[in-house]
């Protein structure tokens, strides 16, 4: 999903959650990139 730069310009305010959305969003990927690897070395 692209980001709008335009979007975001017009409603600066929303900066600070889209930031925290793309922290949780990479926090996510990599605790399923480790819990996959901890299942495939189980198996």
């Amino acid at each position: 999903m692209m980001i709008n730069k335009r979007l975001i310009g017009e409603v600066s305010e929303s900066k600070k959650y889209i930031a925290g959305n793309v922290l949780c969003q990479w926090t996510s990927l990599a605790a399923n990139i480790t819990m996959m690897a901890a299942i495939t070395r189980l198996l």
